[in-house]
């Protein structure tokens, strides 16, 4: 089924998912702000240094300065009309997606009709980016890693130092979405750093040297001037269970809401398939360590997977802390990990070589993914048209005549997810500010109010 036509097939796929995203799902999806989406109408208005301390300062866990100054000119510009964002995080994911696939090509010589599990993982509807504009957080910093790989590729094949250098670019922004972002690029830079040394890049490649350190510098302030929330310092009980439940779990959630269904294979197959791919990492990257000599692609895609299986850890090692696993957390931290899937497949099928247990393979995962990739787009669909009508009524009582003190009590499970008299403030706070500066979509006083 490799053919000239299988790239086309992979992009076709790919941008197909974001064209039914735009048409079915996006119009009719919540439009007013959600949880940590507050944070954006309550700066407005703010003067040009209470709004830069905002900008860089840490939400929650997280330093995410560009996504913050990306996601509120977009509200800016659309008057808070927050389906925007998650037009935008479908788009961001988009471009990761191809970008994978275009590296895969690269690193093989040739596109695979397997493939096609980079579209159907990377882009299920079940995950959170598609419902909440807060989740770019995690598509960005997917996306961007994605974003280097594919160009780190393509300098490298057409030895081309704009293209590093856009690369590094793409793996520093990575570097500042969250402290997801600061792990992944870590890994990644110091890796490519490390063997870009021992092979004396600074005599080719300055930048190879330049790029890198200048990614660890950034992350090591990241690190160095974190704060710890109350979420990563609770205390736990029974630790080991919970680290092992948060593992088992989010080693599948790839799966998203096909993983709800019982059932151990899934985890197995995982786990199974992440270990074999891991262990080639490991022993490539011990191998070109040892002989100072190696493909500094290579190096860059193997990295990306240690970089996603070092994430995976810390996850697990710090979220267990604020709670046991429940189901719905798959669209959550779930994206974070994902990329292991599609990575680990672009490195078992690395030599190139037409296989019969390489087309298996392939089977067993498109026909996996795409059964989950169903069962998301089933879920997101239903979700939307089920929910839209309180979409509908939560955003128009945004424009009513109620206080706005009042509204937020009487109506905090639509705006937020915890109802605290801190999270009533903050909602309160930002209904005030979407009357004064919001679109039309905030203007219509509710036909009826409940």
């Amino acid at each position: 089924m490799n053919s000239r036509f299988t790239p086309q097939i992979v992009k076709i796929a790919t941008i197909g998912v974001f064209i039914v995203f735009a048409l079915c799902i996006y119009p009719v999806s919540r439009a007013h702000p959600w949880s940590d989406d507050w944070t954006y109408p309550g700066i407005y208005g703010s003067n040009w240094k209470e709004f830069f301390q905002w900008v860089v300062a840490q939400h929650v866990d997280h330093r995410i300065p560009i996504i913050k100054l990306v996601q509120y000119g977009l509200l800016k510009a659309s008057r808070f009309d927050f389906r925007v964002l998650l037009l935008f995080n479908a788009a961001i994911a988009t471009v990761g997606a191809l970008a994978l696939a275009g590296a895969a090509r690269l690193h093989r010589g040739a596109a695979h009709w397997g493939d096609l599990v980079i579209p159907l993982t990377v882009l299920n509807f079940g995950f959170g980016l598609y419902a909440w504009a807060f989740s770019a957080q995690f598509s960005f910093c997917i996306a961007l890693s994605f974003v280097f790989l594919f160009l780190f590729m393509k300098s490298q094949s057409a030895n081309s130092g704009p293209l590093l250098i856009a690369a590094m670019v793409a793996l520093w922004a990575c570097a500042l979405c969250g402290m997801n972002g600061a792990i992944v690029a870590t890994v990644i830079s110091a890796a490519i750093l490390v063997l870009a040394i021992r092979q004396k890049a600074w005599n080719t490649q300055r930048a190879m040297i330049a790029g890198p350190a200048s990614v660890l510098a950034t992350t090591a302030a990241v690190f160095l001037t974190w704060q710890p929330s109350g979420t990563t310092l609770a205390a736990q009980t029974d630790p080991a269970t919970r680290m092992l439940s948060w593992a088992r779990h989010l080693v599948e959630s790839s799966f998203i809401v096909d993983g709800w269904l019982q059932g151990y294979w899934r985890p197995i197959l995982c786990a199974v398939f992440f270990g074999a791919a891991l262990v080639r990492v490991l022993a490539y990257l011990m191998q070109a360590l040892r002989r100072g000599n190696a493909d500094m692609a290579k190096v860059a895609l193997h990295a990306t997977l240690l970089a996603y299986a070092m994430l995976f850890v810390s996850i697990v090692l710090g979220r267990s802390r604020s709670g046991e696993w429940s189901p719905g957390l798959e669209m959550h931290y779930g994206y974070l990990v994902v990329a292991l899937v599609p990575l680990s497949w672009i490195i078992v099928t690395e030599s190139g070589k037409k296989t019969l247990a390489r087309w298996a393979l392939a089977a067993v995962l498109v026909v996996a993914y795409g059964h989950a990739f169903r069962w998301g787009a089933l879920y997101r669909l239903h979700d939307v048209r089920d929910n839209n009508a309180q979409y509908s009524n939560a955003t128009l009582a945004i424009g009513s005549q109620e206080a706005p003190e009042s509204l937020a009590k009487r109506k905090i499970a639509s705006y937020f997810f915890v109802d605290t008299p801190d999270t009533q403030g903050t909602v309160a706070q930002g209904i005030a500010k979407l009357r004064q500066v919001g679109g039309p979509l905030y203007k219509t006083p509710p036909a009826a109010s409940n």
